[in-house]
């Protein structure tokens, strides 16, 4: 029997789902894609002090570990099944749009290159760490996802440790988790590839611990008390900008003072409308992030944004924003269609003649 969904936690969902979607468009105009315009932005590419898309992460993490701890914390995991339950829940939906990116691609180009990759390196995108690697500098054969999708898959493997650990210690899970942000946010190793993607992994194992933390003590935590000092964390870094404290340290209480804002005032936005809102928004969350940099690329290109105007430039992300969720939706029918497809074919061969 599936657990009943939180609201507030689809509702740090919905919104950390644009955040990243408006991450990737505002790139363009950040520096990524030519020279840097940033009158062009849409809304903002740096709250509070730091980069959005560092934001989006962390409530993604946050969210994460809240989730997991929410359906499994009081209940034995068998390792081997919740590894192979949560890869279902990721891997299908990624070769799905990986395919359909690889046939777009094909069309458009007049057929395919490897770019003078070796084929060899095609196996990160089989267990979905492609996108991983090209963040760090390894050649790979990348097309649709973000690192994110790497990272999750570890932490999904952690997890029954983590779950473990967070059970039946917490103060020991704490100071583990204060060990490992210090140590991996330290500038030792910059350009060690390696050393990247342990950064990108394990690096991110403490802030995925702290949602399981908060949904272990929602009730302490939902205290209208922590209201203003985050409101007081937030405007502080966004003043100061503190470029002494490590980026992802920052991305680390930011996250967690933005996380615990809506925590508490969730409740004054559960309105029918915006409820509908987040549900389908969240329901599409996974499509959505696995897909939305390929269309956005696709559709930026078609146009010079060194020459588009402000205007132009919102209005070119309101026309983004439905074409991403169409073919996430389509995605989403696509995967349950196949995963039908499949279990029927199991239960036809396993039947007696």
């Amino acid at each position: 029997m599936e657990k009943e969904r939180l609201f507030y936690l689809d509702f740090i969902r919905a919104i950390a789902v644009m955040m990243v979607v408006l991450t990737h468009y505002n790139a363009n105009f950040i520096g990524y894609n030519g020279a840097a315009q940033f009158n062009k932005i849409v809304l903002t590419e740096f709250p509070f002090g730091i980069y959005l898309g560092d934001l989006g992460v962390g409530l993604f993490m946050l969210i994460s570990g809240a989730a997991m701890w929410y359906v499994y914390g009081n209940k034995k995991t068998a390792y081997f099944s919740f590894v192979k339950k949560r890869l279902i829940s990721i891997l299908p939906m990624f070769y799905i749009a990986y395919l359909g990116a690889f046939l777009f691609n094909f069309w458009q180009n007049r057929g395919f290159s490897t770019n003078n990759v070796s084929v060899k390196y095609f196996i990160s995108t089989l267990f979905g760490f492609d996108s991983l690697l090209a963040t760090v500098g390894v050649q790979n054969f990348m097309l649709v996802g973000e690192w994110f999708i790497g990272m999750i898959i570890i932490i999904y493997f952690l997890f029954p440790l983590l779950k473990k650990l967070v059970s039946e210690n917490e103060i020991i899970a704490i100071f583990f988790s204060i060990f490992l942000l210090v140590v991996f946010n330290l500038s030792i190793l910059a350009d060690n590839k390696a050393w990247r993607i342990l950064q990108l992994t394990i690096g991110f194992v403490p802030i995925f611990v702290l949602g399981m933390l908060l949904q272990k003590y929602l009730s302490f935590f939902k205290n209208k008390l922590f209201v203003l000092p985050s409101i007081a964390i937030l405007i502080l870094n966004a003043v100061l900008k503190p470029e002494v404290i490590p980026e992802k340290i920052q991305m680390f209480y930011i996250s967690l003072a933005v996380f615990i804002l809506v925590l508490v005032l969730s409740p004054l936005f559960e309105y029918v409308i915006i409820r509908n809102v987040v549900d389908v928004i969240s329901k599409y969350s996974y499509p959505i992030f696995l897909i939305h940099h390929f269309i956005t690329n696709k559709m930026v290109n078609h146009f010079d944004i060194q020459a588009i105007s402000v205007k132009e430039s919102y209005l070119l992300f309101l026309i983004i924003l439905p074409v991403v969720f169409f073919f996430s939706w389509s995605l989403l029918r696509l995967t349950n269609m196949g995963k039908k497809f499949l279990n029927n074919g199991k239960d036809y061969v396993g039947r007696k003649p």
